[in-house]
């Protein structure tokens, strides 16, 4: 039986008379225009920067690994209980070089990890199962002592986390909680090769650093083969040093374009872009590159390899370094369009290999005026392009009254006409 039903339809509470005709309504028909309670919102909002650096598992649970050199005493802490209690293991190396030991080997649904080393050079974490990777890289250095620290010092830093995670199919990107690198003032070798051939890793950490000055090699083959990353981050540096990223990409299949590299002056840092793309199989559209000052070998093999790529990006400098455009889109095979080449004074090795075998190719505009004699300064530059029957005409347009000079520019079947650009 329902009581309420029984109820006499005049109550009096507290000396106030309240009238209704059921109590079978909903809330809103008994309170009606009255404020209903608002349940307390006990959720936190996911921070990265002050988490741990944390495993966990996709399902399941996984067996995570710190491997270590013999020779290296590292010591890592890590937390299986969302970071109540921590537990300390030390690698106690036998003196012997060439082998690795274990430094943990835990099982567990989800793993933070913290310590104090100057760096993790040679060292692996690995993983057995797909799992999602994400808080602040920096608990590694910095132990509980993480929070808000945004620099990595020179010296003592060298080498941070080179390699940390290379080969390791089973690190994923999580769709909410993010990885993040917060360095500002990075150390050479820093990152170097960091997620190399993380296969399945499909979203990249932000890199905020804008300064890489006396930072060689930071990001050199950071996310080389990464098969399944669909972007790259932002690069937001000017200033470069020698090799920060070269190779940084190669190999990541699923790019559809780079990021914007804002540099203008690329003096002394050579290689600084070289192998940045290479044989990224998806690039079909290149970044703009404004830089007017170069460095050697800057540009090597940048986008060597890149089947999708038509358009080349404007090349403004006018002075040359050894190397600079050395082999940068080599085979590059529906490339249409090359940028003009307005350096008049050639340097060696500047064009080597640089639009080989890009088979739609069917001009070049280059304006230089001297120093065809020099190394390797127009070898095989333009050998086996326009050679798709895409291509009627191959012209190479020169400055006028150069169109003697030693082109080096095939003859036969796929010959180049040279002519006077007036």
């Amino acid at each position: 039986m329902n009581l309420f039903k029984k109820l006499p339809k005049i109550i009096f509470l507290l000396g106030f008379t309240l009238s209704f005709t059921s109590c079978e309504g909903t809330l809103d028909d008994i309170f009606g225009e009255w404020d209903r309670p608002t349940p307390a919102d006990t959720s936190q909002k996911f921070d990265p920067l002050v988490t741990p650096l944390t495993f966990e598992a996709v399902s399941g649970e996984i067996t995570l690994t710190v491997q270590t050199p013999l020779v290296e005493g590292k010591t890592i802490e890590y937390s299986v209980d969302n970071g109540a209690t921590w537990t300390s293991a030390t690698a106690k190396g036998d003196g012997n070089a060439g082998g690795y030991i274990e430094v943990i080997s835990i099982k567990a649904n989800k793993i933070l990890l913290r310590g104090k080393n100057d760096n993790y050079y040679d060292v692996y974490i690995k993983v057995n199962e797909d799992s999602y990777v994400y808080g602040n890289i920096m608990s590694l250095i910095f132990g509980a002592d993480y929070i808000g620290k945004y620099t990595l010092d020179k010296e003592k830093n060298k080498s941070a986390f080179s390699h940390l995670f290379s080969y390791n199919p089973h690190i994923l990107s999580h769709e909410s909680k993010e990885l993040v690198l917060p360095a500002t003032s990075l150390a050479p070798k820093c990152y170097y090769g960091l997620f190399m051939e993380c296969t399945n890793l499909k979203r990249a950490p932000a890199l905020p650093a804008t300064d890489l000055t006396g930072c060689d090699q930071c990001y050199m083959d950071m996310f080389e083969a990464c098969r399944s990353l669909i972007a790259t981050p932002a690069l937001p540096a000017t200033k470069l040093s020698k090799k920060c990223y070269t190779g940084i990409f190669h190999y990541c299949d699923k790019l559809k374009e780079g990021s914007v590299l804002p540099a203008t002056d690329l003096t002394g840092c050579d290689d600084c872009y070289a192998n940045m793309f290479f044989h990224c199989k998806g690039i079909i559209k290149a970044p703009d590159l404004p830089a007017t000052k170069l460095a050697k070998e800057c540009y090597y093999a940048m986008f060597c390899g890149c089947p999708e790529l038509e358009i080349a990006p404007d090349l403004p400098a006018t002075q040359l370094e050894e190397g600079c455009y050395d082999t940068m889109f080599a085979s590059c095979s529906k490339l249409t369009k090359a940028p003009t080449l307005p350096a008049e004074t050639l340097v060696s090795d500047c064009y080597y290999y640089m639009f080989k075998n890009c088979a739609r190719l069917g001009s070049v505009t280059c304006l230089a005026t001297s120093g065809f004699e020099l190394t390797r300064v127009l070898s095989e530059w333009i050998t086996n392009a326009g050679t798709d029957e895409s291509v009627t005409t191959r012209t190479l347009y020169v400055k006028s009254g150069h169109s003697g000079e030693n082109w080096k520019a095939p003859t036969g079947t796929y010959a180049w006409n040279i002519v006077d650009n007036q």
